[in-house]
């Protein structure tokens, strides 16, 4: 009891998860016969004061291929050593999902962009929107949604 709490205090001292050990997360979803699976492990430290940042971008990088979306805050940046492709998340800093998405394609078509698949129209802001993009031989799926605050909320997806 006495090393579990020192761990608590630890934690609760720097908000770093290492303190309890190495994180290990696994998501699996059955589909038929297929089984996809999601797995996350940490090494070292994993502080979430740094990760999830009150206000500004998290840690992370953009996808430099790809225009960062204007006006917002980068809330995911994700990727695996060594392989591609890569995820980040953007946060409208005050549109909503429609103006969001109509402004991100926008900057997309400025930059050389092909869009190839025209945003859902939807009578709620809660139901996903998407974006297909193209311009050379990369691709990009965008997939955009309604965040608890009602500000859109765009996740990039790289197709190299």
């Amino acid at each position: 009891p006495s090393d579990i709490s020192e761990r608590a205090t630890a934690f609760l001292r720097d908000l770093d998860i290492s303190h309890f050990g190495a994180l290990r997360y696994v998501v699996a979803e059955r589909h038929g016969d297929r089984t996809t699976y999601v797995t996350l492990w940490s090494e070292g430290t994993l502080p979430l004061r740094a990760a999830f940042p009150a206000h500004g971008d998290v840690p992370g990088f953009d996808l430099g291929i790809a225009p960062r979306p204007e006006d917002a805050e980068r809330v995911i940046s994700a990727w695996q050593e060594g392989a591609a492709p890569s995820i980040n998340a953007y946060r409208s800093k005050r549109l909503t999902v429609q103006a969001f998405l109509r402004r991100y394609q926008a900057q997309l078509e400025a930059a050389g962009y092909h869009v190839e698949q025209a945003a859902r129209r939807s009578t709620t802001e809660e139901r996903p929107h998407r974006l297909a993009a193209s311009r050379g031989g990369f691709s990009l799926a965008i997939v955009a949604a309604s965040g608890r605050d009602g500000r859109g909320v765009l996740t990039l997806l790289p197709q190299l």
